[in-house]
Order: C-alpha cells, then sequence, then structure tokens
C-alpha cells in the first residue's frame, strides 16, 4: 500500500498527484526533468516527493535497496530522458551539471527513505 494512505509522507498540496494507482515512475521522471532542467524549490521538492513515493511503494512490495536503486536508474532513464545519469559530472555543461545534481539529490533520498525507520 502506498505510504500516503498509511500516513507515512505528510498530506500536502505537492504531493496530491500521487495516489495508490497513480504509476510512481513516469511521475519521477517527470520530476527529475524539472529538476534537473531548473533548480528552484519547487521543483527540488517534487523531485523529493516523488523519489519518497517511488522508493516507498517499492519497498513495499518486498523489493530490496539493490533492486530499487536499480529501479530508480532505470525509471529516470526511461522516463527522465537523456539515457543513465551519473552521480560524477566531469563536464563544463551546466545542463549536465544540473542533471547530476538532480540524480546525486534522488539517490541520496532513495536510499534514506528506504532505510528509514530501521
Amino acid at each position: 500500500m502506498l505510504a500516503f494512505a498509511q500516513g507515512l509522507i505528510p498530506r500536502r498540496a505537492s504531493d496530491a498527484s500521487y495516489t495508490a494507482v497513480t504509476p510512481v515512475a513516469p511521475q519521477l521522471g517527470r520530476a527529475f526533468v524539472a529538476a534537473a532542467d531548473r533548480d528552484t524549490p519547487e521543483e527540488t521538492a517534487s523531485l523529493y516527493w516523488a523519489t519518497l513515493a517511488f522508493v516507498r511503494r517499492l519497498k513495499a512490495a518486498g523489493l530490496p535497496p539493490e533492486r530499487v536503486v536499480v529501479a530508480l536508474k532505470d525509471a529516470i532513464s526511461k522516463y527522465g530522458g537523456h539515457g543513465i545519469p551519473s552521480l560524477i559530472d566531469d563536464s563544463f555543461d551546466a545542463q549536465s551539471s544540473q542533471r547530476a545534481l538532480a540524480y546525486r539529490r534522488a539517490f541520496a533520498w532513495c536510499l534514506d527513505a528506504y532505510f528509514e525507520n530501521e
């Protein structure tokens, strides 16, 4: 069951799009693209909530942490465009740097969400 329904994630206006029937991988991909394009507090929050919803749904389904990390990377790659992201940006391109920052954030939130309350 999705964490919102369990009361694990507080309801806010920005979370209203995440329901028990909403596919979370496309939501995560769209939030990633927005955060990679625009480093604003709103886009960062959207990526945060999408990452939490994604991880909590997969964890509730019984996936181990290594499979959740792979699924996160797959979702961002498939729905976030431009292939597989990297934790390290070695380019001088501002867009690549912002994409790497968004991925580092999502990756860290993924691990935090999976291991919370343990």
